[in-house]
């Protein structure tokens, strides 16, 4: 179910809000609720042999399966201290040469609602003599060649958009 979907009641007087276009307005008080994206970073993380750094989610949603590290940004922080933070929270690392390289557009399922999330994509180089732990949400980690990556367990589709654009960059 996605966002507009769910939320049918204006926050500030209660009454019923109604989906125009890219937000939902209540027509009793006039309030506008915009519909953007939550932002989001992710890291792809090469180390000394070319091996990329895969995460697997140790929950919902897309328990299980292959991810990039990284997550939703916190209240007043940039991309750079977000995707520095996440590193740590779920693998207790700092990864170097970190750069901004593009961006992705998502949805992330939460208690049954699905919310656009516009991900900042950064590169950079981790170095496999670091203490890597898998913590937070990840329950184990794992470095792949770009041929050895697992595609069809990868959970999200940016993800998927992003290694399928690595691998095609790769054969160039």
């Amino acid at each position: 179910m996605n966002v507009s979907a769910v939320f049918k009641y204006c926050p500030r007087c209660g009454n019923g809000l109604k989906a125009r276009d890219i937000l939902l307005e209540c027509e009793s008080c006039g309030l506008h609720y915009y519909l953007n994206p939550k932002p989001g970073t992710t890291a792809v993380l090469k180390n000394e042999t070319g091996e990329y750094l895969l995460v697997r989610r140790a929950r919902e949603p897309k328990k299980g399966l292959w991810d990039l590290p990284g997550g939703f940004l916190e209240l007043n922080e940039t991309y750079e201290e977000g995707v520095q933070r996440e590193l740590q929270e779920e693998l207790g690392v700092r990864a170097s040469n970190l750069h901004y390289s593009e961006s992705v557009i998502d949805e992330h399922e939460h208690q049954s609602v699905r919310y656009p999330v516009s991900v900042a994509v950064f590169t950079g180089s981790i170095s496999t003599t670091l203490p890597i732990q898998a913590r937070d949400d990840i329950d184990a980690y794992k470095f792949f060649s770009l041929d050895d990556i697992p595609m069809d367990d990868i959970g999200f589709r940016s993800v998927h958009q992003i290694l399928s654009k690595l691998k095609t960059s790769q054969e160039d």
